[in-house]
């Protein structure tokens, strides 16, 4: 029934979770096939492993695609999606229950007519698998056009990875090139914004799709001139003015949780007003380009040397779980969605939570209180994995000599 296609370069442990999870599953009409993007090394031994299921298949490109679109495209070129239905899955991602599968294939059954699933998304920083809960439901079944704004914004936060064949085909999802966004990756909704006309959706709640938030995977995000193209391409796909100017306000926005946003302000807000006058441009795509080149010569040496300084202060995944192993008595800092998962999570392994901290929500105790309480607390955790935040709170804590773990590690380039 369905083709999960499992893009993977150079992650061979994390695409052992990865397919592990999807062996584990209770709905077992699935074939698997793992795309390697030419990696240097050990996944060819780690997919081995599993080929004595004649489910799983594995295929190497000779030539590196660059990222997991083109690799989708060379796929569909090669005739290789043979199935009415196909998951895609990145080697960092993986499914969060077992029953994940056979929740979709329920739903599929009961809407003979939907080429499009969404599920509900959530993340895993370094084995501490975080959830969005407390979200707003979407219908089971529905089209685009009948969703209200609120809920448009809902389905922009789900994970929609489980296709019709036809649907991929028919739209060029995969397809940057035609879209002309060759040199660049889109980011969010851009090519949706091309496939929701044509789809009929259904949404399986209590099912959860987990993004793996590897530090390697933040480099294409440290980078004003990939970032500006990808948010403006993936913009320009909107169907009208309005929408291109609210997606580049959300993604320019200098609120946006990315390491580009974290030491100073470069001017996203602004960019955003401005490119909108430039959507109807017949040359936008130079235009955008050209603009950001601008914006890359001018704020790139800077950053890089902000955020080498802030990648060494944070902590591997073995340094985070060596001190959590060594500490006992624990402070949470801020409230948010992902505390109370993230206080469970400590406290199951034994950790007691002397309180939690928030300078901004009423009920909690403040920054003050950290400084006041030193001498008893073992580390204080940062359960936020905005990089705004954590940059801010790690240099003020690192001023006292106290303890940070973070969920955002540190890449070891």
């Amino acid at each position: 029934m369905f083709l999960l296609v499992v893009p993977t370069y150079n992650r061979a442990e994390l695409l052992k979770r990865c397919l592990g999870k999807i062996q584990s599953q209770t709905f077992k009409n699935y074939r698997v096939l793992v795309l390697d993007d030419c990696s240097k090394d050990n996944t060819k031994e780690v997919v081995e492993s599993f080929l004595s299921d004649d489910r799983f298949s594995y295929y190497k490109f000779e030539v590196n695609n660059g990222h997991s679109d083109k690799v989708m495209m060379s796929a569909i070129s090669l005739g290789m999606l043979d199935s009415d239905w196909i998951i895609t899955i990145a080697d960092d991602e993986y499914f969060y229950t077992n029953d994940h599968l056979e929740k979709v294939a329920n739903i599929i059954s009961k809407y003979d007519d939907i080429n499009l699933v969404a599920v509900e998304q959530g993340y895993d920083y370094g084995d501490i698998p975080l959830l969005d809960n407390d979200r707003p439901r979407l219908p089971e079944y529905f089209t685009y056009d009948m969703l209200s704004c609120i809920e448009k914004s809902e389905l922009r936060k789900t994970i929609k990875n489980i296709f019709k064949r036809d649907l991929i085909i028919s739209s060029g999802f995969f397809d940057t090139a035609k879209q002309g966004a060759n040199d660049v990756v889109f980011e969010g909704e851009g090519g949706y914004l091309n496939l929701y006309p044509q789809a009929k959706m259904a949404f399986v709640p209590n099912v959860t799709h987990i993004f793996g938030v590897v530090p390697s995977a933040r480099r294409k995000y440290l980078d004003f001139y990939m970032w500006i193209v990808s948010v403006g391409m993936t913009a320009y796909q909107a169907k009208n003015k309005e929408l291109f100017y609210e997606l580049l306000k959300i993604h320019y926005s200098s609120s946006y949780p990315i390491f580009l946003n974290t030491f100073f302000s470069w001017g996203g807000d602004g960019l955003a007003l401005m490119l909108k006058d430039f959507y109807t441009h017949k040359d936008f795509h130079k235009i955008i380009r050209e603009i950001a080149k601008i914006y890359n010569d001018s704020f790139k040496d800077r950053f890089l040397e902000l955020y080498e300084e802030f990648n060494n202060k944070l902590p591997t995944i073995n340094e985070r779980n060596k001190l959590l192993e060594t500490s006992t008595n624990i402070v949470l800092y801020p409230e948010n969605s992902w505390r109370a998962q993230i206080q469970d999570y400590l406290q199951h392994n034994g950790k007691n939570i002397l309180f939690v901290a928030d300078d901004y929500k009423e009920g909690y105790k403040r920054y003050g209180d950290i400084l006041e309480n030193s001498s008893k607390i073992d580390c204080v955790f940062i359960t936020s994995g905005h990089p705004k935040i954590v940059y801010n709170l790690l240099n003020k804590l690192d001023k006292f000599g106290i303890k940070v773990a973070t969920l955002i590690l540190k890449d070891d380039i």
